[in-house]
């Protein structure tokens, strides 16, 4: 149902069961598990899984892997039924369909009875939000029609308190911010979004200069490294194709009402409205993506950001020994800078869009 593959990512994962009779064996089918759905073989993993709980049925992991297998075979499922009804082929469209509907009801009953033991558990109520966000957001007639409004809007409305609580309590939840933002989008509550997409972008570039200044010496190494930040600017990618669908969207829906004859006063408002929307979208979208800078940017960077720390705290004799002027005007430069310093002007979360050299 989506390229993006749920993440807990800055979630705390709690470390395994308690007490169980094969413990060993059940950490050795974990594994067997998660490569299983780390490679898109949902069904596989949810069958694994559930063999793990048969060992250790209070493995909370196993458990958190469980419901995330459900919901993305279910997914899967929903996908295949598109299909199958594109073919013509309705009885096994309806029959691959309610075995997706069993699986997000599988998924859904473990998650409601496992915060209901741990309601404080934020990894849950992400889980939870990547349910209701997934339902709300398909591409495809399943498990609502596309334009079934009413349904999709209860499972967004559901993805964004899950999301929310995650974020209030732990803000560093990265991935959290990430699908808020872009389950706010899809409401067309853009204003509300962007700041939590700012937060996951910028954390994103964080740590792509993180790993971009790591020494690499080896093949291996390099190899590793380069894999990492590929990932970094995936996370990216992922985020920009997501906004572009939902321009595309508001884009058919624009045209179909401008070709309409006779508009409504309230259509004609609607296209008024999309028209800005989709401004918005492009304009931010443009300005989403990854800085990737060099050894002599990132110097330049850091110098630039020395000279308006400076400027911040307005003495101007320190400003004065950032900048120079030409010949003759230097008293001038002085009064400008002086001038803004009286204003109170300050340069506060600055965004480096692009660093010449």
């Amino acid at each position: 149902m989506s390229r993006l593959a749920p993440l807990i990512a800055g979630l705390a994962l709690v470390a395994g069961c308690h007490v169980c009779d094969d413990h060993d064996g059940a950490e050795a089918l974990f594994k067997v598990a998660g490569f299983n759905y780390q490679n898109g073989k949902f069904d596989q993993a949810k069958i694994i899984y559930g063999k793990v709980l048969d060992k250790c049925p209070d493995h909370e992991r196993a458990e958190i892997g469980y419901v995330n297998a459900c919901r993305e075979y279910g997914n899967e499922l929903y996908r295949s039924a598109a299909e199958m009804s594109a073919q013509g082929k309705n009885d096994e469209a309806r029959r691959i369909f309610l075995e997706g509907n069993e699986n997000h009801t599988q998924c859904y009953e473990v998650l409601a009875r496992l915060i209901e033991e741990s309601p404080q558990d934020l990894q849950l109520h992400y889980a939870l939000g990547m349910f209701h966000y997934q339902r709300s957001t398909s591409v495809f007639p399943f498990p609502f029609p596309v334009n079934d409004k009413e349904n999709r809007g209860k499972e967004r409305d559901l993805a964004i308190a899950s999301f929310r609580r995650v974020v209030e309590q732990a803000p560093q939840a990265y991935q959290a911010q990430r699908y808020l933002g872009l389950v706010l989008f899809a409401a067309g509550r853009m204003d509300e979004g962007r700041p939590h997409l700012k937060v996951f972008h910028d954390a994103q570039q964080s740590l792509y200069e993180k790993v971009l200044n790591e020494p690499a010496v080896t093949d291996e190494e390099r190899r590793n490294k380069e894999s990492r930040l590929r990932m970094v600017e995936r996370e990216i990618v992922d985020i920009c194709e997501v906004l572009g669908e939902y321009l595309i969207a508001l884009q058919n829906e624009r045209s179909r009402l401008e070709l309409k004859r006779d508009r409504t006063t309230e259509e004609a408002q609607t296209v008024a409205r999309m028209t800005r929307e989709m401004l918005e979208v492009e304009n931010f979208m443009k300005g989403f993506r990854l800085t990737n800078l060099g050894p002599v940017e990132r110097d330049l960077r850091a110098r630039s950001q020395d000279y308006l720390d400076v400027f911040n705290r307005g003495v101007i004799a320190d400003i004065m020994s950032f900048v120079s002027a030409p010949a003759g005007q230097e008293a001038a430069l002085q009064r400008s800078i002086l001038q803004k310093v009286e204003q109170g002007t300050k340069y506060r979360k600055v965004r480096y869009r692009s660093i010449a050299t």
